[in-house]
């Protein structure tokens, strides 16, 4: 085998993680759409657990409970940990 005949059959040679970013991105809009909103619902699910604990507890976490519950009202189109990430660099400039 030379190494031509490598170059040649190249593109047939595909890592299965390349094959699953080229399927992802074959993935109708609608789909993803879902998949997305389905990633943000398990996501504040996850935030609902955190409103369990203590203030002190979601303070030393960077967070308190009135912006878990404004994430938590958010639609499911947009990112709630965006919003929780500006919402801590908007409280630390103003204190």
């Amino acid at each position: 085998m030379s190494v031509y005949d490598l170059n040649v059959n190249a593109p047939s040679l595909q890592h299965p993680f390349n094959q699953a970013d080229k399927a992802e991105k074959q993935r109708p809009q609608w789909q993803q759409a879902l998949v997305q909103r389905f990633e943000e619902w398990k996501y504040r699910r996850s935030l609902v657990k955190l409103l369990d604990l203590d203030n002190a507890i979601l303070e030393d976490m960077g967070t308190n409970r009135g912006e878990l519950i404004a994430a938590l009202d958010l639609p499911l189109t947009q990112n709630a940990s965006k919003a929780l990430a500006q919402w801590r660099a908007e409280r630390k400039i103003t204190g």
